[in-house]
């Protein structure tokens, strides 16, 4: 086999905000001992570091204004039925795609957005968004039933509106179900390393994201949520399953030859939450949004119900038993919306409507120039620039609910971010509140701008992401300015494939000794030619798995 495997681990959510304390307290001494001897780095994910984006980007190397993926959805203005996004929706090759055209064997296990799974020369076990157990979710199809033996109850997702997480049986109930998708995942990858042939693996351990949406505030000792009573029975349960996988990491990392390169990466880091802006309620009130009178009224009711079942009164009145009991059924009447497409579609009146917040994930604003939808735009020429300009100004003036001071980070224009193509299906307007610490979301009912959730123990994504390389030739120590975009093209160049040359990133040549870059220039090849699988009408999911994948990512938070 020519050139250098390489294993990649993905750690989706991982932070050195938490591993390095971790660290410190030899809880990690996997991750401590390769800290030691490989080249490091914060990860600087995509704007905004969502999961969708950020690995999609991640395994082509190419922005997503190239790439076309912004969401767990379809954008509003290519497709306004807002159709889930599947392997196939990259408009570019992954990197198993250039591997296979240089007839190198690929394996790819549990990475985001590869459902349904390619048919790439090598074996792929489909990640998030993949909906159960009984859907066609490897290529080939027999390693299922592979799976079946290997691992006995292999488990494809851990379905969080399975849990009431305000119940301390349901919380210990769900890191045991956590705990156990991930040893079934370490068993598959265990055995297809060790019986298959490849030049590349990845698999992507997805568990610290989902503890860390649910409890991170937890596990920080700056968040007030941390000296809680229970906070510590919660932490120390989730420290022992960081242990474990340190442990897996360690197994992974002695087994691997040493002329492979093992790279450790997340898509994004993590953080707590404090807070909602609920923007189309904000453009509402300022006069960019319009509703319908009679929807509008619905979920105005519904935010009041809502908002009273929080109340300090009914918590201490209503039993625990029956309040879990509503919960599960307001879960239930939530997951019956195909939101974020029909929350909005019944809600909006989209001939009076010029700007409207689409999904959490995409965390900007979009100007309704029409495309795909039918009817006639509210905005087009050159009302578009003038249009940006006003919303980017209003939303610089706003104050954060806690500190008086203004709350934006960063607003920019989708063509300051983006390039490429796809950038017209890109929200308009693109927004950091306070370093994600709010969040953007499509909210209507609420009539306020910011909603708390100080006392929920909730998080959510921060553009640090963490980067481990290690292997012949890499350069150890603390090394900068590493970016997701950068890992395609690296990778390449580590496995000493040429690139392609439609890529947006760079070699981190800083990972890698001077002797070693003097021994292996980059080559680049046209990589327009490259096969990325089948045409994007084979890729519809039925409509049950829709609404199925649906209800799993409104209960991670990113839609609504």
């Amino acid at each position: 086999m020519q050139g250098n495997r390489i294993f990649i681990l993905g750690l989706d959510g991982a932070t050195f905000d938490l591993i390095d304390p971790l660290i410190e307290l030899d809880q990690c001494p996997n991750l401590a001992r390769l800290k030691s001897k490989a080249a490091w780095d914060a990860l600087e994910s995509t704007i905004p570091p969502t999961t969708p984006p950020a690995w999609t980007t991640c395994v082509t190397g190419c922005n997503p204004g190239k790439h076309g993926i912004f969401d767990f959805t379809v954008s509003p203005l290519e497709d306004p039925a807002q159709p889930l996004v599947s392997s196939f929706s990259s408009k570019v090759p992954k990197l198993w795609n250039i591997f296979n055209h240089f007839n190198r064997r690929a394996i790819v296990i549990n990475v985001p957005i590869t459902y349904p799974p390619e048919p790439i020369d090598g074996i792929m076990i489909s990640g998030m968004m993949t909906p159960g157990i009984d859907s066609p979710f490897t290529h080939p199809g027999h390693i299922r039933d592979r799976l079946k033996a290997i691992c006995g109850n292999y488990i494809t997702n851990v379905d969080i509106p399975g849990y009431d997480i305000h119940v301390g049986s349901e919380i210990q109930r769900f890191l045991d179900d956590i705990l156990e998708s991930m040893e079934r995942r370490f068993e598959a990858v265990r055995h297809l390393m060790q019986n298959e042939e490849w030049a590349m693996f990845m698999v992507v351990f997805i568990a610290m994201d989902r503890i860390q949406h649910l409890f991170i505030k937890y596990l920080l000792p700056d968040q007030k949520l941390y000296r809680l009573p229970y906070a510590e029975t919660i932490r120390s349960r989730i420290w022992s399953i960081y242990r474990r996988l340190d442990q897996m990491i360690g197994e992974i990392e002695m087994s691997l030859p040493d002329d492979t390169f093992l790279f450790i990466l997340s898509d994004h880091g993590f953080g707590p939450t404090s807070g909602f802006f609920n923007a189309n309620e904000w453009l509402r009130d300022s006069g960019y949004l319009a509703v319908k009178g009679k929807a509008y009224f619905k979920r105005r009711c519904f935010h009041i119900a809502m908002n009273l079942a929080e109340t300090s009164a009914v918590k201490t009145f209503v039993p625990d038993l029956l309040s879990s009991g509503i919960r599960r059924k307001i879960r239930k009447t939530r997951s019956t919306l195909d939101s974020p497409r029909k929350d909005l579609a019944d809600t909006i009146n989209w001939d009076k409507t010029r700007a409207f917040f689409a999904s959490i994930p995409s965390q900007g604003i979009y100007l309704n120039t029409g495309g795909a939808r039918s009817g006639n735009p509210a905005v087009h020429g050159t009302d578009i620039s003038n249009l940006q300009s006003e919303i980017a100004n209003a939303l610089a003036a706003l104050l954060d609910p806690e500190t008086g001071q203004p709350i934006a980070d960063s607003i920019r224009l989708r063509e300051q971010i983006y390039s490429g193509p796809a950038v017209a299906f890109a929200p308009h307007i693109l927004f950091t509140l306070s370093n994600y610490r709010y969040l953007g979301r499509q909210h209507l009912g609420s009539a306020l701008w910011f909603t708390s959730c100080r006392d929920e123990p909730v998080g959510f994504h921060r553009s640090n992401g963490i980067f481990y390389a290690l292997g012949p030739g890499i350069r150890a120590g603390k090394i900068n300015g590493s970016k997701i975009l950068d890992f395609t093209p690296t990778a390449c160049y580590a496995a000493d494939l040429p690139i392609p040359d439609h890529v947006d990133g760079s070699v981190m040549k800083n990972l890698f000794t001077i002797d070693f870059q003097n021994k292996r220039n980059p080559r680049f090849f046209d990589g327009q030619n490259i096969g990325i699988g089948h045409p994007a009408d084979s890729t519809q999911y039925q409509p049950d798995e829709q609404n199925l994948v649906r209800r799993r990512l409104r209960d991670l938070g990113y839609l609504e």
